[in-house]
């Protein structure tokens, strides 16, 4: 058994390294990032604002009435307030609000 694994492990050395004898370690791919657009309405205002974040983040927003107004929906038709985005592209929502 420890016979094989050491062929194995000088298969993976050899056909690892180029021509010259160097081992090439790939380097990783980065995390895409994204863009959030955040707006709000007339009546309020929406925390955290726009900004880029790395794929598969995710994001909480939270709608803010001012006095007078009452939070409405977000434009993605949900009224959870706060509201989980999870970010997998350039996104925009905007949340509206009522007198």
């Amino acid at each position: 058994m420890n016979k094989y694994i050491y062929t194995l492990l000088s298969f993976l050395i050899i056909f690892s390294c180029t021509s010259d004898g160097l081992l090439v370690v790939e380097p990783e791919a980065p995390t895409p990032r994204f863009t959030l657009s955040v707006t709000a309405g007339a009546g309020g205002t929406v925390t955290p604002t726009s900004g880029t974040y790395d794929s598969g983040s995710t994001v909480i927003l939270t709608a803010n009435a001012n006095s007078g107004f009452t939070f409405n929906s977000w434009s993605n038709g949900s009224t959870a307030n706060p509201l989980t985005i999870l970010i997998e592209s350039n996104t925009s929502i905007s949340a509206s609000f009522t007198a």
